[in-house]
């Protein structure tokens, strides 16, 4: 907040509205549990999705053409060209860019969570092989559609 030019006292409210949280973590009928908050945001709170992007809005800065699409806690890697190597090689470095950061920072990726889509003509796509992505060893599921933002895309830019 100090980069942004937040006052003294705006810093200090958040301080102290981030400080010292707690959360009540219960997994069916397991018996609740106090756990001290030690980082984040309160999640559905409505300041939650504005702290979040100001903590990893820089995350663009780490990968050299900043080809990243930053929403709250969905955002998306992008890369065109006409060889797949490449491509696939360039998304690989910024995977690698963007978990440096996130250690960095102290966030987690959570590999699972990941999708990969490889967009073109079906004609084209036919003659390619998946792509072959991974955070921490952990290798990332390949799609022909997904939902960004509420929006259903599959793999030769159909929409719906």
């Amino acid at each position: 907040m100090k980069l942004y030019n937040f006052s003294e006292n705006t810093r200090l409210f958040f301080k102290s509205y981030l400080t010292n949280r707690t959360q009540l973590v219960q997994i069916g009928n397991t018996k609740p549990t106090i756990m001290e908050m030690k980082s984040g945001v309160p999640q559905w709170s409505s300041l939650g999705p504005i702290l979040l992007i100001m903590y990893i809005n820089d995350m663009v800065y780490s990968c050299p053409d900043k080809a990243v699409d930053l929403y709250t806690d969905d955002s998306t890697l992008r890369k065109s060209g006409t060889n797949i190597n490449d491509i696939q090689n360039r998304l690989q470095n910024d995977l690698n860019r963007i978990n440096s950061w996130c250690k960095y920072n102290n966030m987690a990726l959570h590999p699972g969570t990941f999708k990969c889509m490889l967009i073109g003509p079906p004609s084209k796509l036919s003659q390619l092989g998946e792509l072959q992505f991974s955070i921490n060893g952990q290798k990332l599921e390949n799609v022909k559609h997904k939902q960004v933002l509420g929006l259903h895309i599959d793999n030769h830019l159909n929409w719906k």
